[in-house]
């Protein structure tokens, strides 16, 4: 694909794939703890207090190509 097709390719799939049936928002509580996997879903952190909030993040990768489940 030359890059403008490209370009609008992308935004079509951005668009689709971020439409209100496929997005999931959590609503925090005390000893949450949200697993997501990076390789087929797109994440987008919003804005928390730093001051008064406490925000734990780890990243764990598991390296391999092999599938644990069927998809």
């Amino acid at each position: 694909m030359e890059k403008p097709d490209t370009i609008l390719f992308v935004n079509d799939l951005i668009e689709h794939s971020t439409k209100d049936k496929y997005l999931y928002t959590h609503n925090w509580d005390e000893n949450d703890l949200i697993i997501w996997d990076n390789r087929q879903s797109m994440h987008r952190g919003l804005y928390f207090d730093d001051q008064n909030e406490i925000r734990d993040v780890r990243r764990t990768t598991i390296s391999g190509t092999e599938m644990l489940i069927d998809q």
